[in-house]
């Protein structure tokens, strides 16, 4: 079964580099361009994962993954990491990695999608 991840960030060039990373490994991917399109999009289709941008117009990031309670498996992908944000990505049951760590984030998806691939 392929992974099937939602990447949702209103920086276009921030969802080509997750897409290009994520499609090498031979994962679908859909993209949401705020937190409204990414909950619709969460609503009505079913993924493995979800790369959500904190700051975006509309709904936040925390506030999707408030709303679906961090299902499917829920990763909070931010320029802004701080300890309010890491406690509440922590109490919902999502991850929070910095922007600054792409590979971070690469290594927990690989990690936890990989069996699917």
């Amino acid at each position: 079964m392929t992974p099937r991840v939602l990447i949702a960030d209103d920086e276009a060039g921030m969802r080509l580099v997750l897409r290009t990373h994520l499609r090498r490994r031979g994962w679908d991917v859909d993209e949401a361009v705020d937190g409204t399109s990414a909950l619709h999009m969460l609503e009505h289709e079913e993924y493995d994962a979800v790369v959500l941008d904190h700051r975006m117009p509309g709904l936040s990031g925390i506030e999707v993954a408030r709303t679906t309670n961090c299902e499917p498996l829920t990763f909070i992908f931010s320029a802004y990491v701080d300890p309010q944000l890491q406690a509440e990505a922590d109490e919902l049951g999502c991850t929070s990695v910095a922007k600054t760590d792409l590979d971070d984030l690469l290594r927990q998806l690989d990690e936890a999608l990989g069996a699917l691939a």
